[in-house]
């Protein structure tokens, strides 16, 4: 059963009579109580950082002579809430699959300055690119390793903001697909009236800035073909020259890539022969 009872005017003049007189601090309204489980009172406006990594998945090559593998890419920071700050450190952490770390480096306050044009500074609203650069071993079966990049900010109200981006660094090893191991390619005609034809082709990286390949037999003091200037991800050689046959045997090719400025080791060589001479001549 409900009961409602109405109250008086007069009632409500007399409770505010005793709340006054009993020193709870009555002044034409009650106090309001805070309700179990409100919401916590809202902090003041803090910078809101987002960062993106490029290249997406970032490229990486096996650098010669034995040294570490290299990678480059750009971080863009972006301030979204018109709360700038100064930039403390932009880290970055590659990890494999078990989660072990490899490689770790950092921009400092120093090194960040000096890519801003001398200050580590960023308007709030605004957005920053910073380059960086990673050098690492990492197992050759793997391909791959999980980045983890974090940048700290203390904006201009004191506070410290960070946020993470995580990406891939994916290592750049071209396959060599034509021809294969132990395939055979084509040869001429004695009477020069048919040449060579061979197709090269291998697997493409993504953003290499040039392959180089090396085509040779075995007993020969230097490559038939040495080009290091290709910016695609085949070769074709059409020659009117043909193949003896004592020297049709020991034919291999390799290759690298050169990607941010750093040239990969040369790929495992694969062997190839040349078929016998005359092989497809048109005969009269």
């Amino acid at each position: 059963m409900v009961v409602a009872r109405a109250v008086s005017k007069s009632a409500v003049w007399a409770l505010g009579i005793l709340l006054a007189a009993s020193g709870c601090g009555y002044d034409d309204e009650l106090p309001t109580p805070t309700r179990p489980g409100s919401p916590p009172p809202v902090p003041p406006t803090q910078a809101a950082i987002t960062i993106s990594v490029s290249p997406s998945p970032v490229d990486a090559v096996v650098a010669l002579e034995g040294e570490p593998w290299s990678a480059d890419w750009t971080i863009t920071i972006r301030e979204t809430s018109a709360v700038g700050g100064d930039i403390d450190f932009v880290r970055g952490i590659l990890r494999d699959a078990a989660g072990a770390t490899i490689a770790e480096t950092e921009l400092d306050a120093s090194a960040i300055s000096e890519q801003l044009g001398g200050s580590n500074h960023i308007r709030g609203g605004s957005t920053q690119d910073l380059l960086m650069s990673l050098n690492f071993d990492f197992p050759v079966d793997a391909g791959s390793g999980d980045l983890s990049v974090t940048l700290q900010l203390t904006d201009e109200r004191g506070n410290v903001v960070s946020t993470t981006a995580d990406d891939t660094i994916r290592v750049c090893i071209p396959t060599l697909i034509n021809p294969v191991e132990g395939g055979v390619m084509d040869n001429g005609c004695s009477n020069r009236e048919n040449g060579i034809l061979w197709e090269f082709d291998w697997s493409d990286c993504s953003g290499a800035g040039a392959y180089h390949i090396i085509v040779q037999q075995r007993s020969a003091p230097r490559p038939l073909i040495d080009e290091q200037n290709l910016t695609v991800s085949s070769f074709t050689v059409l020659d009117e020259r043909f193949i003896t046959e004592d020297s049709r045997f020991g034919w291999f090719w390799k290759l690298r890539v050169e990607l941010n400025g750093v040239w990969s080791e040369f790929t495992p060589e694969t062997n190839f022969a040349i078929e016998p001479l005359n092989t497809d001549c048109v005969t009269p």
